[in-house]
């Protein structure tokens, strides 16, 4: 029996891993209707930290960062079930606490509409503290923590499984979803000074840990969570909408938010700038991203504003910035460890660092079942070793592949039937910094195009359905139909087909 997928790295604690985070995710999302709650199914104790429940600021979306690069994206059928059953409670909550239309979501939700996380009449809530909002005094009413981007967060999910498979009918299944998010973000967003702009939408929690009352915590101006979110958010919607052919009417209106969203906020300290929590405010206490990982949620994983591809500026900005941190970060914040990772990778680290900080991680912070160590929700770790070598194998964000793109020169690897972005399964290997072969499977029919390995060689693609032809360039495109496969080799390389490319290609796996 042929393997799903596979990799094979010459780092083979880092490739037991790999395999062991998938298998604990695997053995935690059997049930379609029931996804795996922060711990799973080994809750050991009974009271569970934080319920033990689906937190939408991170922790629930995190587990399944990899499983569509992967080619696993069975494993992320549970995630949305959660999700479409709140959804007549968030559009209350719309109504309810802030008089506007669409989906409202608060923090933390359990299965079947079940809401976890209430304030008492003191507002106290055990290790929370106050909760924070506009109607933080009424007793009973759901945890929002004072962020509106719960919603549009856990869309993110959603979004990275349609780049990945171009599923119509899983996007029919979850547009309504969407929809509600998206009318809730084309009312709430403010339209001053010709750009669209973000009040009372926290960066990130805020409770009474952070030394004061909550009405002077309240109230970040554009957060870069949100404004990051919603970049990624409405050019998709607009692309779902033409794939769908449903809410063409509301398209110009989400191509305006899009040209006139505010600048992601950005600070100036000793001539050098760096990503900022928010534009204004107190709310969140200002932190930038020299000192705080979760922006990247919003720049770059699972939102993906920021990659190779990207404004080298920003590049170099979230480049100078990962490299200062130190092991309060990389090692020893529980909460990061899904995030920098495969974030890290994206962005170009240096590969050989990222080895050596995962290695260390593993080392000191896991347990003998291949558990990471997390003290913020126990699966969201599932997705950060699988996350940072399927980045460093395969990227292809903005719909631009990259075969290897941040991988160690001196060392040999190969991969099976990898996901990229347009439905692609992609193939390879690689000796030394040379790439052998590109072996690519098109489910979709969508248009190819790779950044050319083999910049100063024509490269021959032979074809399932189209005789074989050598073509050149930075980049290769090439049109495909549905189920088309091709090899792509450089010439002389000594491959003459492509069946001779799959046999050598699987046949170190048996």
């Amino acid at each position: 029996m042929r393997a799903q997928s596979f990799v094979e790295i010459e780092d083979k604690q880092l490739e037991k891993y790999y395999y062991g985070s998938h298998y604990i995710l695997a053995c935690r999302s059997r049930n379609a209707q029931f996804p795996p709650g922060l711990y799973g199914n080994w809750v050991t104790m009974d009271r569970c930290a934080w319920s033990g429940d689906y937190h939408l600021d991170y922790n629930f979306e995190a587990p399944y960062w990899s499983v569509f690069s992967s080619n696993h994206v069975e494993l992320a059928d549970p995630y949305d079930s959660p999700l479409l059953e709140h959804l007549p409670i968030f559009i209350e909550h719309a109504r309810e606490y802030l008089n506007q239309k669409g989906a409202y979501a608060s923090v933390a939700i359990g299965p079947k509409g079940l809401i976890c996380r209430f304030r008492d009449k003191s507002g106290l809530l055990n290790q929370y503290g106050k909760d924070h909002g506009p109607f933080d005094d009424i007793a009973g009413q759901p945890m929002f923590l004072g962020m509106k981007s719960h919603a549009v967060f856990a869309a993110m999910n959603m979004i990275l499984r349609y780049h990945y498979t171009y599923d119509e009918g899983y996007m029919k299944k979850v547009y309504p979803y969407l929809s509600a998010v998206a009318e809730f973000w084309e009312n709430y967003l403010k339209y001053e000074k010709k750009r669209y702009v973000i009040y009372d939408d926290n960066f990130g929690e805020v409770a009474s840990w952070q030394g004061s009352d909550w009405r002077e915590n309240y109230g970040d101006f554009n957060p870069i969570t949100s404004l990051g979110f919603l970049r990624v958010f409405f050019r998709t919607m607009i692309e779902i909408s033409h794939e769908l052919n449903v809410d063409i009417d509301r398209q110009e209106k989400w191509e305006y938010i899009l040209t006139h969203l505010s600048d992601l906020p950005v600070y100036e300290e000793n001539g050098r700038k760096h990503f900022r929590a928010f534009e204004g405010g107190h709310g969140s206490g200002l932190r930038v991203l020299k000192t705080n990982w979760i922006m990247l949620h919003a720049l770059v994983y699972p939102a993906t504003n920021i990659s190779l591809g990207s404004n080298p500026e920003y590049l170099k900005m979230i480049r100078n910035d990962m490299k200062e941190w130190r092991d309060n970060v990389w090692l020893t914040h529980g909460n990061s460890f899904q995030t920098v990772f495969i974030s890290g990778a994206r962005v170009g680290l240096d590969p050989e660092f990222l080895f050596a900080q995962a290695k260390e991680k593993i080392e000191k912070l896991s347990y003998p079942n291949l558990w990471i160590f997390a003290e913020g929700g126990g699966i969201e770790t599932c997705s950060g070793i699988p996350g940072m070598i399927n980045e460093m194998m395969l990227q292809s964000h903005n719909d631009l592949m990259r075969i290897f793109p941040v991988f160690p020169e001196n060392q040999r690897a190969s991969f099976y039937q990898l996901r990229t972005f347009g439905a692609f399964l992609i193939s390879s290997s690689i000796d030394n910094g040379k790439i052998d072969y590109i072996y690519i499977e098109s489910e979709k029919g969508r248009d190819c195009d790779i950044l050319n390995p083999w910049p100063d060689r024509k490269v021959l693609i032979y074809g399932s359905k189209k005789k074989a032809e050598a073509i050149k360039g930075e980049e290769l495109f090439f049109k495909t139909q549905e189920g088309e496969k091709f090899a792509l080799v450089p010439e002389g390389s000594g491959y003459e087909s492509i069946n001779q490319v799959l046999n050598e290609m699987l046949s170190s796996r048996e």
